[in-house]
């Protein structure tokens, strides 16, 4: 019994070793996009605290009788407008990974598509493969058994 031989193994192979990419890429995205999140909270975090800070610097400045300081109020106010804007450009930017991998989704579905359809075909080949060989090995039984039966005759 010969062996099959798929003859796109090549093919199968380097379409395997690209989805395998695509796979990798959109890991890498997913990757940023989990960073991006912990950025998020880092600075979400960072405002809530910036945020309770200057309640409690205002609270104490009220109780004391030197009255405000608006230089401290004003940085920490700077302060808070900058993690806002850092929070907006981090938004921005997740949307802008979210996109991508959408993207990179879409393309893992092609190339596991293109993958799929070259299995299948490797199926179907060794499906007719093993078809084709057992039609020659019944051929050479059935051969085996004619000859047998003659010699049979011929004895009797």
């Amino acid at each position: 019994m010969s062996t099959y031989r798929f003859r796109l193994q090549t093919v199968l192979r380097l379409r395997s070793a690209a989805r395998d990419e695509r796979r990798a890429e959109l890991g890498r995205a997913q990757r940023a996009s989990e960073v991006l999140r912990e950025q998020q909270d880092k600075v979400a975090a960072d405002i809530v605290s910036t945020q309770d800070a200057t309640r409690e610097l205002l609270q104490k400045q009220a109780n004391s009788t030197g009255g405000l300081n608006v230089d401290s109020l004003l940085n920490a106010n700077r302060n808070v407008m900058m993690l806002r804007a850092q929070a907006a450009q981090l938004v921005q930017q997740q949307k802008q990974i979210a996109v991508e991998i959408g993207k990179r989704q879409a393309a893992l579905v092609e190339a596991d598509r293109d993958v799929r359809v070259l299995e299948k075909l490797q199926e179907k080949g060794l499906k007719e493969h093993e078809f084709r060989e057992n039609a020659i090995e019944q051929r050479e039984l059935d051969e085996i058994a004619i000859v047998r039966a003659f010699r049979q005759r011929e004895v009797t």
